[in-house]
């Protein structure tokens, strides 16, 4: 079983307490503390010693917790680049997908490539997110989808 740490060695009593502060971050987003252990696949004893950085936490685990809480895996294991809610939101890849279709047909536009479609429908809903969940003006940012777009 692989388990994180700074190096990957497994040694890092500062990152285990920064990991263990991200872990109770992604557990606060279950109903429970059971429901949280339950989805990294551990007892509720073993979340919290993960939590007080007192055991090793596996790779498995997290990407167990990071899914059931909706939060980014990256994010989970480094505390880097990703952000805590930064992953995909259904309700709101629903709006940017419908608005972007909406925009293309009204416009007679097609996908340039399957790549750039999928990079313009994470960009649009990132944004979605950063302004609240909010999607009012989406509709405004039609120059943007017709950039990833072509006739």
């Amino acid at each position: 079983m692989l388990s994180i740490d700074q190096d990957g060695t497994g040694g890092g009593d500062a990152y285990r307490e920064a990991l263990g502060q991200r872990i109770a971050t992604a557990a606060d987003r279950f109903p429970t503390r059971a429901a949280a252990a339950d989805a990294a696949g551990l007892t509720a004893e073993q979340l919290r010693k993960w939590i007080r950085g007192e055991a090793k936490a596996s790779a498995e685990g997290l990407r167990g917790l990071a899914a059931g809480a909706g939060v980014d895996f990256g994010w989970l294991v480094t505390g880097g680049s990703g952000v805590a809610g930064r992953t995909l939101d259904e309700a709101t890849v629903r709006t940017v997908l419908t608005t972007v279709l909406q925009v293309m047909q009204e416009s007679d536009l097609e996908a340039a490539n399957p790549a750039k479609f999928a990079d313009l429908v994470i960009s649009l809903h990132h944004y979605v997110q950063q302004q609240s969940g909010r999607a009012d003006g989406l509709a405004d940012l039609g120059n943007v989808i017709r950039l990833a777009s072509r006739r």
